[in-house]
């Protein structure tokens, strides 16, 4: 068909975008099957590629195709509506002790291993994208200024990573200055100065439940206890149940993922985090917020961090705000951050003493990646494709998961949650699956009261591959044969 000599009395790439519709709903282009390439399909039809790519846009936005990284535009299959989502979280009352740290080991030595598909890891591998912009900035900055890349920075960070930082902060509502920040070494480290600070061996912590399993082994290495609050899969921890554990005195802090969670992928409400924020200013408890997520938020933009709802100057503030770029640009440079507000000082005397300070070559390439405007360049392509990935995950796993599959709907990140039918055992189920070459991280790992045994979370930032479209269907059949033997042994 030429469109050159029509004159359509609407756009033409709507016209273009209709006769692709005509060729999947007659059979010419059945689902799963690649759609032409936009060079090819312009040619074809005499039209500019822009043209078809605003078509395909079009498409993909009404959920006809579906864009995968480095391969193209494929036909959509229906998503089921019968997946829903997993409902509000309902952890034990009390606080627990945490000792599960034996498998979180054994699942950090599978993510590494070669020939692994690393669907049980949280990062991103489109990130060695800027990983590669970096390390050419480390190696620039070490041949240009030798003695100063390679002495140490003092504890708390050199000054213009401290200063970038600060700056990137206004975006998320906060009004920070460069003293008030510490650079550590990862996001964790970060967490773990800020709850060494105000905590003692023995004391509980409010954690989400689930949670980042980072996150508990920190609280278990600590002496802690954890005292899980009950979850929504979309709006964050219940400030109820939240605001009755603090009108107990039953936590000396509280530790929460709001934005982009792990591994729900919730972001909780503006009016939550108000809510929040007035809550422990009340109680006089700490809030840490990991804030390592936010910036791989989908739309419209980052929220505001609870740190920006706490006001008056930063040194009274209490909420420790925690980041780091280990699930943005790459985890290789170790590098993370925290404004701790009123415990700045001890925070930046234990970091002196637990390794006197972050190297600094990464610090002085990442400072220039966020003052060349490159973080902020990286952060715009990686989002889309995250949020590309996990729904072609998610569609992948409603077809190929039981029925009574629930499926979380991340509004960012890269991570998604799955429960999976009451007798499937995600421990025996990961077991399975890394002899089939698949790492899965089971749920139970997510909580200190060893709940969510038949909950799993998937990552869907790897670079999507054949290998990986592959692997959702393996996973399914492991599962049904995993029921099926469940079923047997009732009989």
């Amino acid at each position: 068909m030429d469109f050159t000599d029509k004159k359509p009395q609407r756009p033409l790439y709507e016209e273009v975008a209709n006769q692709i519709i005509t060729m999947i709903d007659g059979g010419t282009l059945p689902v799963g099957a690649r759609a032409p390439s936009v060079r090819s399909l312009a040619k074809q039809l005499r039209v500019a590629n822009s043209t078809v790519v605003a078509a395909y846009r079009k498409l993909e936005d009404e959920g006809r195709l579906q864009a995968r990284p480095q391969s193209g535009f494929y036909v959509r299959a229906p998503r089921r509506d019968t997946v829903e989502e997993p409902e509000m979280s309902r952890p034990p009352e009390t606080a627990s002790d945490v000792t599960v740290g034996d498998l979180r080991l054994l699942l950090l030595t599978e993510f590494g291993q070669p020939g692994i598909i690393g669907l049980g890891a949280s990062s991103g591998a489109v990130s060695d994208w800027s990983a590669k912009s970096v390390h050419a900035l480390m190696s620039s900055i070490s041949r240009s200024q030798p003695r100063l890349s390679s002495s140490y920075p003092p504890p708390a960070g050199i000054p213009a990573l401290r200063r970038q930082v600060a700056r990137w902060y206004l975006r998320a509502g906060c009004t920070l200055s460069p003293d008030d920040v510490v650079i550590t070494s990862g996001a964790l480290e970060a967490i773990h100065l800020c709850l060494r600070a105000v905590t003692q061996p023995g004391d509980a912590v409010a954690l989400e439940s689930p949670t980042y399993w980072g996150i508990l082994q920190t609280v278990e290495m600590l002496g802690l206890k954890a005292l899980e609050i009950p979850t929504h899969p979309r709006t964050g921890p219940s400030l109820d149940a939240l605001e009755v554990v603090l009108g107990q005195n039953l936590v000396k802090a509280v530790v929460l993922i709001p934005t982009a969670h792990n591994p729900l992928g919730s972001t909780m409400p503006e009016e939550n985090r108000r809510q929040l924020v007035a809550m422990i200013r009340r109680a006089n408890v700490p809030l840490i917020e990991d804030d390592i997520y936010a910036d791989l938020v989908y739309e419209p933009a980052r929220p505001r961090a609870c740190r920006s709802y706490d006001a008056g100057p930063s040194a009274s503030s209490l909420v420790m705000v925690c980041g780091g770029v280990s699930k943005t640009v790459a985890p290789s440079l170790r590098i993370g951050w925290c404004a701790p507000g009123k415990w700045l000082k001890e925070v930046t005397r234990s970091k002196a003493w637990l390794n006197i300070a972050s190297p600094t070559l990464p610090q002085l390439a990442l400072a220039r990646f966020l003052e060349e405007g490159g973080y902020e360049r990286h952060l715009r392509k990686v989002t889309t494709i995250y949020r590309r990935q996990v729904e072609r995950m998610s569609e992948l796993i409603a077809e190929h998961f039981p029925r009574e599959t629930r499926i979380t709907r991340p509004q960012g990140g890269f991570l998604l949650w799955v429960e999976l039918p009451e007798r499937v055992d995600s421990v025996a189920l990961h077991d399975r699956a890394i002899k089939s070459g698949i790492s899965i991280c089971p749920g139970v790992v997510f909580s200190a009261a060893g709940k969510y045994r038949n909950c799993v979370r998937l990552n869907c930032g790897l670079l999507w591959t054949p290998e990986v479209e592959r692997a959702i269907p393996t996973l399914g059949r492991l599962i049904a044969e995993a029921m099926g033997a469940t079923a047997a042994g009732g009989a």
